[in-house]
Parts: C-alpha cells; sequence; structure tokens
C-alpha cells in the first residue's frame, strides 16, 4: 500500500532538503525556500507579496512582543521573528490549534535558527491567551498577526481588547480581509474609535485580490 504525504510534510521534506549545511540557521533562505514551495503547491501562508508589506511595518515597529493567531507551519514565524527587536528579550509567539502543524512549525523555526526567539502555543485562542502572561510574563504586545479562523477574528480581538493586552499604539495586521474574508472583523475596526485602521488591498500568491487591514491602537 502506498502512503501518500500530506502537503504539510511535503512542506517539511522541501526545506529540509533544500536548506541544508551552511544555510541552516539563515532564516532568509528559509524564507527563500518556502516561497518556492508555494509558487508548486497552493500553502496556507502569508506569502511574498504581503509579507514585504508587514516586514516593512516591523522593521519601524521593532517590538519587544509580537504574537499571531495562526501560525500553521511556521512561515510567518520566521518570516517576521527575523525583524523582531534586537534585545535579547524580544520575543514572538505563535498560537497555534494543530499540534501536528506546531510539530512541523518547530522543526522550520529551528531550521531557520529562531527557535531562540519563537514560541509555540498549541490550543484554541480563547483557552490559551492567558498562557502568555501566566506562563511567559507578558502583559501586552507590541504587534498581533491575526491569519487564523476568519470566524474567530472578530472574538479574539475582543479578548485583546478586553484583556489589556494591546495597548496605545500597537499594531494589529490582519491577513485575507477579502479572501476567503472577515467581514465582521472589517466592519467592527473601520468603525470602533478604539483603533485607527488602515485598509490595503494586494495580490496574494495565487494573484487573486486580496486585502489586509492595518490598526494602530488609540
Amino acid at each position: 500500500m502506498t502512503v501518500t504525504s500530506s502537503k504539510e510534510d511535503l512542506f517539511l521534506e522541501w526545506i529540509k532538503t533544500r536548506v541544508t549545511g551552511k544555510d541552516i540557521g539563515n532564516p532568509e533562505v528559509v524564507i527563500r525556500e518556502a516561497d518556492a514551495f508555494a509558487q508548486e503547491t497552493h500553502l496556507m501562508a502569508v506569502g511574498e507579496s504581503k509579507g514585504l508589506l508587514i516586514d516593512d511595518i516591523l522593521r519601524k515597529k521593532k517590538p519587544m512582543v509580537m504574537i499571531e493567531l495562526g501560525g500553521y507551519l511556521g512561515y510567518s514565524a520566521v518570516r517576521f521573528a527575523r525583524l523582531l527587536n534586537e534585545h535579547p528579550d524580544a520575543h514572538y509567539y505563535s498560537f497555534e490549534l494543530e499540534e501536528r502543524f506546531a510539530t512541523i512549525a518547530r522543526d522550520v523555526i529551528r531550521i531557520a535558527g529562531l527557535e531562540h526567539r519563537v514560541t509555540i502555543v498549541v490550543g484554541h485562542f480563547q483557552d490559551t491567551y492567558k498562557l502568555l502572561k501566566e506562563q511567559h510574563g507578558k502583559d501586552t504586545v507590541d504587534v498581533a498577526f491575526i491569519d487564523h479562523d476568519k470566524p474567530r477574528y472578530l472574538p479574539d480581538l475582543h479578548i485583546l481588547l478586553e484583556n489589556r493586552m494591546v495597548k496605545k499604539d500597537s499594531i494589529l495586521i490582519a491577513d485575507n480581509i477579502l479572501r476567503p474574508g472577515a467581514p465582521a472583523y472589517l466592519a467592527f475596526v473601520q468603525s470602533t474609535p478604539l483603533v485607527e485602521t488602515q485598509y490595503v488591498e494586494v495580490l496574494s500568491g495565487s494573484g487573486h485580490k486580496d486585502a489586509i487591514t492595518i490598526s494602530k491602537v488609540l
């Protein structure tokens, strides 16, 4: 009987076979190879075009604490953790629902040499958000990247706001606002006086029109 590897397993194998020798520990090479994989096989990842836009935001912000909701296979963790503040205490927390994806992400992050900068927290965010303070001693975040289950965008944003996990000038970046879409989240961030939101249309890796929102907490 032939055992068919999942797309996720194929991605990890791609990274392991193409990031070797002196390239191990270089996040730029991991990102390049992940983008190359995504050109051949659809991958749920922020991708190069949107990634470059967010890279610029992070270079200006220099976050000490960044979280993401929806880590999947570690692409965004590698891409964004490399742009944290240079302070040794700067850290990236990736909240991922599925342990099977988190296991692959840990390998990818290790190959990129960023395991000391990234912690993966597994489970539903509504159940695990308290661990940021209880286990890691972080009261607030400088940047949150939201890219998980689209119906959870708004409820989990409320968790961040109501528990004061974001502060003045914290930045909230949400992906896939048009495709597949997060209309409730979009309506809220465009109308609430709690944040100031920029809506940016971009092309996804597959060439479809999409959008991200960039919200600054007021």
